[in-house]
């Protein structure tokens, strides 16, 4: 049997991926017609199965899943998630949003992880960014990341505040992922237009 496609909605915000949900699930059906699935995976779990073991964020706390042996728990509930249900459905492509893959897991070993989880059991993965103006989302935002579990201070937003080509240098900011190279494409999305980086 053919493996799915795969594209992973994961920005700017949580509120945003709520929205992505939301919709997903209300046009289920006429999705389903083209062969788009958008199965109520726990967008949650699948970061933390991710996530490094003992980087215990506020919401890995607040959702009981501290426990540093969570992560290979989870692993292999997905794992077992996606060779039990992934035969069963009928569809080509299926479709999840997880803000928490964007502005959560960001470390190559974390990557790195989430390729070893998701590359046997899908074909061509996307990740689609929807992505702000980052001045305009901060003040939106930080408050809410540091509740979610953001633990980092404004250096790097305060340092490429300075950069003449604010995406340009958010990109090189980045850096090598060195371990995931060939997993995927993304695609940025802001109001410009459309980025497209292999990652």
């Amino acid at each position: 049997m053919p493996k799915p496609d795969l594209t992973l909605l994961i920005g700017p915000t949580e509120k945003s991926a709520m929205r992505f949900r939301a919709l997903l699930k209300e046009k289920a059906g006429p999705l389903a017609k083209k062969g788009i699935l958008a199965p109520e995976w726990n967008h949650v779990r699948l970061y933390t199965a991710c996530a490094e073991a003992d980087a215990i964020s506020m919401l890995r706390y607040r959702r009981g899943l501290d426990n540093p042996l969570v992560q290979q728990t989870l692993t292999a509930e997905f794992i077992s998630r996606f060779e039990k249900e992934l035969p069963q459905m009928d569809g080509k492509h299926v479709v999840m949003a997880a803000a928490q893959l964007g502005n959560l897991l960001n470390a190559p070993s974390e990557i790195a992880r989430l390729h070893k989880l998701l590359t046997p059991y899908f074909d061509r993965i996307r990740i689609v960014a929807h992505v702000d103006e980052q001045a305009r989302l901060l003040t939106q935002h930080y408050s809410f990341a540091i509740l979610e579990g953001r633990h980092t201070p404004l250096d790097q937003e305060i340092t490429l505040a300075g950069q003449s080509d604010w995406w340009a240098g958010a990109l090189a900011m980045r850096g090598k992922t060195a371990p995931c190279t060939g997993f995927l494409t993304i695609f940025m999305r802001h109001r410009f237009g459309w980025i497209t980086k292999p990652f």
